[in-house]
C-alpha cells in the first residue's frame, strides 16, 4: 500500500488526497487535537482512501486519541514497539475487537545500524502481535539505503508483512524499497518520494535521477516526468541530495538499485568524470550519464545545449572573444564547446588557481576577476556559469551593445545580469533556453526518443511560471 500524511489542509480538500495516488492515508492525531477521529474518518472517506492513525506516544491524549480512532473503526492505528507490554496488549485487544488492523512501529531519528538490527526490529514487531511491522529511520547515505533493502528482502523471505519509511537526504529512495507498506510524500514535503511519481512507478518503470543541484531547483525535475507522460514512455525521474559518502558512492548505489541513468548536477559535474566513463573522448564534464550494458557511461550536453540555444538566437560563435564566468563544470563545457566552434575563450574565475585548473581542462585561457573589466570591453560574449548571485560581480559599466550575454543560472530571483545587460543594450540569451535544449537531449540520450522541442519548451515555461510565482507568494508572506 502506497501511504501519504495528510496535513492541516485535510478539512478543506479532502478529495486532493484521493487524486494523489495513495492508497492509504496516515492520520496523525496531534496534528488535530481538536477535532474527532471520528471526522477524520469521515473525511479520509471523502477522500477515498483506508485510514492510519498515528500518535507520538502511546500515553496520555496519545493513547486516548487513539482509543477513538479504534472506535471509529480506522482500518488501522499505529501502536510504537517502545510502548510498555501491558499498554500495547489492551491496545492490541481493543484493535482486535473492533476489527482493526495493528501497524506496530519503531522510528527512529537515527540511521539503521545494520542489516540485522532492521531484520529484529520486523521480527520483534511480529512476534508482539502486529498486523504489520513498520521500521522507520534517517537515511543519509548509501549503505543507509542497503541496510533496509536487504532487511527488507530477508523480512519478506520469512513472510513477515511489512514496510519502511525515512527522513533524511536519501528518503526517496527509501520509498522505493519493496514492502507491504510504501510511504510518499505530498504538498512540497521533503522526505519521501513525491506520493504522485511513487504511483506511476510500475515493474517495468525505467527509473532516472537528477544528482546534486541544477539550474534550476525544481524545473528539470517537473519538465523530465512531464515529458515522459506526453510521450507515453513509462519512466520516472527523482530528485537526490548527495550524502556525506559522496557522490561516486551514491552513483554506485543508483547501479545497484537499478536506474538506468541520472542528470549531474551541481557541483559535481567536472568530478562525475573521475567515477564514470566517458562515452566516446573524455568531456571537460559531465551532464548526463546513462547505462550501457552494465555499466554507467557520461555525456556533456551543456556544450551541446549552448552552442544550440546561441545559434538559434542567431549568434555565430566562430571567431569570437568570449569570457566565461565559472569554474566548474557547466563553465568548463561551455569554455570546450565555444573553442570546437573557434571562439577564443578565456575563464575567470574567483580564485586564478580554479580558472587555471578549469582552462587547462578545457584547453582554454584563464584570468582572474580583477581583470574581467578590460576582457568584457574587448570581447563579444559572456557566459556566466556562476549559481545564484554570482552575475553580480560583473560591473555594469562593463556590459556594452556589442556583447552577447548569457546567464546560465535560470533559478528564481537570478535574472539580474540579464536584466542589466538588456538595460545596457547587450543581446541576451536566456538560461532558460539553454536549460531547454540541455533537457531534449537529456531525454535522447535516456530513452532514445528526441522529445519535440516546442513539447519540452512549453513545459519549461509553465514550471518557470509556477517557481516565478511561488517565490512572489514566498516574499509577499516574508514581508507581512
Amino acid at each position: 500500500m502506497r501511504c501519504v500524511r495528510a496535513g492541516p489542509d485535510l478539512a478543506e480538500d479532502p478529495e486532493r488526497y484521493g487524486k494523489s495516488g495513495a492508497e492509504l492515508l496516515e492520520l496523525p492525531l496531534g496534528l488535530f487535537p481538536a477535532t474527532n477521529p471520528g471526522k477524520l474518518r469521515i473525511l479520509a472517506d471523502r477522500a477515498g482512501l483506508q485510514t492510519l492513525a498515528t500518535v507520538e506516544r502511546l500515553e496520555g491524549p496519545g493513547r486516548a486519541q487513539l482509543e477513538k480512532a479504534v472506535l471509529a473503526r480506522f482500518d488501522y492505528v499505529e501502536v510504537p514497539l517502545d510502548t510498555d507490554v501491558e499498554t500495547r496488549g489492551r491496545m492490541l485487544a481493543q484493535a482486535r475487537r473492533h476489527g482493526v488492523k495493528v501497524v506496530l512501529s519503531s522510528r527512529s531519528a537515527r540511521p539503521p545500524r545494520s542489516v540485522e538490527s532492521v531484520l529484529r526490529l520486523f521480527q520483534k514487531c511480529s512476534r508482539a502481535g502486529g498486523d504489520l511491522a513498520l521500521a522507520s529511520f534517517e537515511v543519509f547515505r548509501a549503505d543507509h539505503v542497503r541496510a533496509l533493502r536487504d532487511a527488507s528482502a530477508a523480512a519478506g523471505a520469512l513472510g513477515i508483512p511489512h514496510g519502511i519509511a525515512g527522513t533524511g537526504g536519501l528518503s526517496r529512495l527509501a520509498s522505493l524499497l519493496p514492502g507491504d507498506l510504501v510511504f510518499g510524500a505530498f504538498g512540497g514535503r521533503t522526505d519521501g518520494l513525491d506520493i504522485g511519481v511513487l504511483s506511476s512507478i510500475g515493474p517495468a518503470t525505467r527509473l532516472f535521477a537528477i544528482v546534486g543541484e541544477p539550474a534550476h531547483p525544481t524545473a528539470p525535475l517537473e519538465v523530465l516526468n512531464a515529458s515522459f507522460r506526453a510521450l507515453g514512455l513509462d519512466c520516472a525521474c527523482i530528485q537526490l541530495q548527495v550524502g556525506p559518502d559522496g557522490p561516486a558512492e551514491l552513483a554506485a548505489l543508483l547501479r545497484e538499485l537499478g536506474f538506468s541513468g541520472f542528470l549531474v548536477g551541481r557541483p559535481f559535474r567536472a568530478a562525475a568524470g573521475s567515477f564514470v566513463p566517458a562515452s566516446g573522448g573524455a568531456p571537460a564534464a559531465v551532464s548526463a550519464v546513462t547505462m550501457r550494458g552494465r555499466a554507467f557511461v557520461s555525456h556533456d550536453t551543456d556544450g551541446w545545449a549552448l552552442l544550440d540555444a546561441l545559434e538559434r538566437s542567431g549568434v555565430r560563435v566562430h571567431r569570437r572573444r568570449a569570457v566565461v564566468l565559472g569554474t566548474g563544470g557547466a563553465a568548463r563545457s561551455a569554455a570546450l564547446a565555444m573553442r570546437s566552434r573557434g571562439a577564443r575563450v578565456v575563464i575567470a574565475g574567483r580564485s586564478l588557481r580554479s580558472a587555471l585548473e578549469a582552462a587547462g581542462a578545457a584547453g582554454v585561457e584563464a584570468a582572474s576577476l580583477p581583470s574581467l573589466g578590460a576582457l568584457l570591453l574587448r570581447s563579444s560574449l559572456l557566459v556566466s556559469a556562476i549559481p545564484g548571485t554570482g552575475g553580480g560581480i560583473v560591473p555594469d559599466s562593463c556590459l556594452h551593445p556589442g556583447l552577447v550575454v548569457v546567464d546560465l543560472d535560470c533559478s528564481p530571483g537570478s535574472r539580474d545580469l540579464s536584466g542589466r545587460a538588456a538595460e545596457s543594450g547587450a543581446h541576451t540569451v536566456s538560461g532558460a533556453a539553454v536549460l531547454g535544449r540541455n533537457l531534449v537531449e537529456a531525454i535522447r540520450l535516456f530513452t532514445g526518443a528526441r522529445p519535440p522541442r516546442r513539447l519540452v519548451e512549453g513545459l519549461l515555461d509553465e514550471s518557470l511560471r509556477r517557481g516565478a510565482m511561488a517565490e512572489k507568494k514566498s516574499r509577499r508572506d516574508q514581508s507581512y
